[in-house]
């Protein structure tokens, strides 16, 4: 594979002007930066970030198997949504320690394009076609905090945003020209966010729009578990539990009752967002529980805790049937794998949908079920490593990802 470096605008500037810069930033935060009041200094959330909010997920796996390997023995990965394009962030790559700048790799199918970027950003979404990637890099020196997100493409062409507030990088609109953001600042409070597109032209943030292109006022909360792309890869869903108040009497925009579980839709195309909320009993349990799986039109939504499965309708926006979970051997009973204890790692639900099935999947073991009738087919799947996630690669297969794992394996619907 032919690699090729380019370094960006950034980071040759930084490599000018690093030592001026640092001196200088020293002297005016030591000089202007406002000290914090005594409600910050004892409000441990005042700088947390969107991860340690958990109001992001870990970027969606593709629905193929990808170009490059999607892990780096030193940095992180994220892919377009069918792994043709896989981008790594890497530290130094003979020290493994941070320097003044980092190697942003692109892997396309053609070759592999390296671009310099300033040290002290973190990769979080790629674009549609692979040819962009968004960074962060957070500020929180002195309140109020600000985040720079940078868009770098494969030809080393970049442009910084800076911009108040937390600020996490989400998904690109399927045609470049936005940037979906989960922005804190704007929500009433520290543990609520809402999704806003950065305006890549403008470099604003725009209100984000529901499916009737009205303005979505409403400000959002919960902990992020899993990102699925669509089958048609222009819809991006993210499973989310509140685990918090908005799960007892509190009503959307629109009059309706909130739940502890709901999946957000965010269309990356028509460029709305939506909150599809799921029944009551999902969301209450831990994160580790749940699982989301995305086939064409239908949602599912699985929830150890609850004890159940619901589908539901992404065109409808609507849950349209919910059921108890199989319990059949050789897998143990729903309810007693909830728990962790005594394992050395924290076993994960999985779930994979394809228009005839349904794989349930937990820690190293799976098992197919008729989508409509819950019957069992085939038998068991058992893997060598914990399962890390379950992708549909088409109407009857599902890519299975273990950790440690270089490439998915394939599985397909057993035959009856």
């Amino acid at each position: 594979m032919e690699t090729r470096t380019v370094r960006s605008l950034a980071a040759a500037s930084a490599a000018v002007v690093a030592v001026i810069t640092a001196v200088a930033v020293v002297a005016v935060v030591m000089m202007t930066a406002p000290a914090p009041s005594a409600d910050q200094a004892n409000d441990p959330t005042d700088r947390r970030t969107a991860q340690e909010y958990d109001t992001l997920a870990n970027p969606p796996l593709p629905t193929a198997t990808p170009t490059a390997p999607l892990r780096v023995e030193n940095g992180t990965t994220v892919s377009n949504f069918d792994g043709s394009t896989v981008v790594a962030l890497d530290t130094h790559p003979e020290t493994g320690f941070e320097t003044d700048s980092r190697t942003l790799t692109f892997f396309h199918p053609d070759g592999a394009v390296e671009v310099d970027v300033e040290s002290g950003f973190e990769l979080r979404a790629v674009s549609t076609d692979g040819s962009y990637a968004a960074l962060v890099r957070h500020r929180p020196i002195a309140a109020p905090a600000t985040s720079e997100i940078l868009v770098v493409d494969d030809a080393g062409h970049d442009r910084l945003f800076s911009l108040d507030g937390r600020i996490e990088p989400e998904a690109f609109a399927t045609d470049g020209q936005a940037l979906f953001v989960i922005d804190h600042e704007v929500a009433a409070d520290l543990d609520s966010y809402r999704v806003r597109p950065l305006n890549l032209e403008t470099g604003q943030l725009e209100p984000m729009l529901g499916p009737s292109k009205q303005p979505l006022l409403e400000d959002m909360n919960g902990h992020a578990r899993r990102q699925m792309w669509g089958t048609d890869f222009r819809r991006l869903y993210t499973l989310y539990i509140r685990q918090t108040e908005h799960g007892d009497g509190h009503r959307h925009a629109n009059g309706n009752l909130s739940s502890d579980g709901f999946v957000h839709i965010l269309d990356l195309d028509e460029e709305w967002a939506f909150c599809l909320d799921l029944p009551p009993d999902f969301g209450q349990g831990e994160l580790a529980t749940t699982a989301l799986a995305v086939n064409g039109d239908t949602i599912a939504v699985a929830d150890l805790t609850a004890g159940r499965l619901a589908f539901a309708s992404a065109e409808g926006r609507t849950v349209t049937r919910v059921v108890d979970l199989p319990s059949v051997s050789p897998l143990p009973d729903w309810a007693d794998l909830s728990s962790s204890a005594g394992r050395d790692h924290e076993p994960e639900l999985n779930l994979g949908l394809t228009e005839p099935a349904l794989l349930l999947a937990y820690d190293r073991r799976a098992e197919w079920f008729d989508a409509a009738s819950l019957a069992p087919l085939g038998a068991p799947l058992k893997f060598a490593r914990p399962l890390l996630g379950v992708t549909s690669a088409g109407s009857s297969e599902v890519l299975v990802w273990e950790s440690g794992a270089d490439t998915p394996s394939v599985h397909g619907v057993p035959r009856s």
